[in-house]
């Protein structure tokens, strides 16, 4: 697609600080620094609601915006939710728009949140918008691009940042359905994560520094966050952050819940090495003491995620009291906010800082550049395996083999002395699992030492490195039944493409220089 191609070409011109950004390594401006953490609220309910006559009041009863009440509980950030056509233009582009420019100008980080309805989107339903009911996977793919896009390219032309852009909304079960609905053809996974991918090449076309997050609601349920994104992330799905909804079906419930997301974050973390956020959370209004004692805990306990990797816990609606029935709110019937909002607060929390006087912000003036180098996509990767000498082949599975994703089991090439070896063109900067066998049968494969497995508990893993000049390559080599990059004696140092070959330093097979 036309997207696609002039997208590649401006993606890989931004050279390292977008491989930065992708692989999280700095995590750049957007969570540079481990002071900063998204305390939040969504708030699309507001414009609506201020229209329907409501008022919101400080604790002491006086009346303010409510964008004004809730930085007094350390609140620096705010979650808006997107429909493509709705029937009344309550969270449309024109009123996301208009409530992000208020919020962005009183300072606040912003998360925009695409549910690609006209409607709800959530675990119970992710229907198409009327207008593409009746399109192709193809077509699909093409309508969230320009979706995304063009909402994002508003909200931009109104001088406004958003810090992360949501790609899909809860979506437990994949997305447009019934596309994109994996449980009841897991052949949709490959359509579900061409979505997402569509979702966050339109993000990053319009602001290369945001970070596009995908969202699951059961936070506490580890099965079904690694079923989601690991099956995303075979069938070649492209996002930065991995968020959750935690709602305890019981008010009793919420201590047990949140140590079990803890759990969670913890291992998608290290499996997946992604940063995690909670991005919706909530407990009914009549136990505000114990909603205070969750929120605080779920704060807590994410923030003590290693390496400062979880990003943010966000209220769903928390002002929206008395309104369309909904329970798990944070304000009284008298338009005050409760003691749960207090769950919030931290000594100290830092005045907003509205966008002319914040330094941190990145320069969204420039356009992509048109005329950046035109580099490939792909790098040739070559496994390379080091079996007995009396070995007769070789094979090779993983998330690189077969279509979509298929785990097809490959026949290595023989090159003497027991090595094999097998070269797949991949996406730069991708990940995923491979395996090596001694047959070609499933039952035949190796066992993959604990101290190397990094995929699926038994698997081997991949980084592919940045697609740079016109003939990028990668080794990868590797000893049957064990760990450790096979010697050079066995696999010869090429010149690999980096700033240092181009200069003519010879590397090894990790990248480091030769003496």
């Amino acid at each position: 697609m036309l997207w696609v191609k002039n997208f590649s070409s401006y993606f890989f011109s931004m050279g390292k600080f977008i491989f930065i950004i992708l692989n999280l390594a700095l995590m750049g401006w957007a969570q540079n620094s481990s002071s900063f953490f998204a305390r939040g609220a969504d708030v699309g309910w507001l414009s609506e609601m201020e229209a329907s006559g409501r008022k919101f009041y400080t604790a002491d009863g006086v009346e303010k915006d409510l964008l004004d009440i809730l930085p007094d509980y350390c609140i620096n950030s705010i979650r808006l939710r997107v429909w493509v056509d709705p029937a009344n233009g309550w969270s449309g582009q024109d009123d996301v728009v208009a409530l992000a420019k208020r919020a962005y100008q009183k300072g606040y980080r912003l998360m925009i949140d695409f549910h690609y309805s006209d409607n709800w989107a959530d675990p119970g339903k992710q229907y198409k918008p009327k207008a593409w009911e009746n399109y192709s996977v193809p077509q699909l793919e093409q309508a969230v691009y320009d979706h995304t896009h063009q909402v994002l390219s508003a909200i931009k032309a109104e001088g406004i940042f958003p810090h992360w852009v949501q790609i899909g909304n809860e979506t437990n079960d994949g997305m447009l359905w019934p596309d994109g609905r994996v449980s009841t053809n897991g052949d949709n996974f490959s359509n579900y994560a061409k979505f997402v991918k569509s979702g966050h090449l339109a993000a990053k076309a319009v602001f290369p520094q945001t970070l596009t997050i995908v969202h699951v609601a059961n936070g506490f349920d580890n099965g079904l966050f690694k079923w989601n994104i690991g099956g995303l992330l075979i069938n070649g799905a492209e996002f930065d952050v991995i968020a959750m909804s935690l709602y305890p079906d019981k008010v009793s419930d919420w201590p047990s819940i949140a140590q079990q997301a803890r759990s969670n974050m913890d291992d998608l973390v290290q499996r997946y090495k992604k940063p995690i956020m909670v991005s919706e959370i909530g407990l009914s209004v009549s136990y505000p003491q114990d909603a205070q004692e969750y929120i605080a805990k779920v704060i807590e306990l994410t923030q003590g995620v290693a390496n400062n990797q979880g990003l943010g816990v966000f209220w769903w609606e928390p002002q929206a009291y008395n309104w369309r029935g909904y329970d798990k709110v944070a304000w009284s019937n008298n338009g005050r906010p409760t003691i749960a909002m207090d769950g919030f607060k931290t000594p100290g929390c830092p005045a907003l800082v509205p966008p002319g006087d914040n330094p941190d912000l990145p320069d969204i003036s420039l356009p992509p550049d048109p005329d950046g180098p035109a580099l490939p996509s792909t790098v040739a990767v070559e496994f390379r395996v080091k079996m007995p000498e009396n070995t007769q082949q070789a094979f090779i599975t993983g998330t690189m083999t077969g279509a979509e994703g298929s785990w097809e089991i490959i026949a290595m090439e023989a090159l003497g002395q027991g090595e094999f070896t097998k070269t797949f063109d991949l996406m730069g900067q991708s990940t995923g699992a491979y395996y090596y066998l001694n047959a070609n049968n499933w039952d035949a494969r190796e066992v993959v030492p604990a101290e190397c497995v990094e995929w699926y508990e038994s698997d081997r893993g991949y980084k592919v490195s940045k697609a740079e000049g016109g003939d990028a390559k990668q080794q990868i080599a590797d000893f049957w039944n064990a760990c450790g990059e096979a010697p050079t004696a066995i696999i010869p140092r090429f010149y690999q493409k980096s700033d240092d070959a181009i200069q003519g330093i010879k590397l090894d097979l990790l990248g480091r220089k030769v003496q």
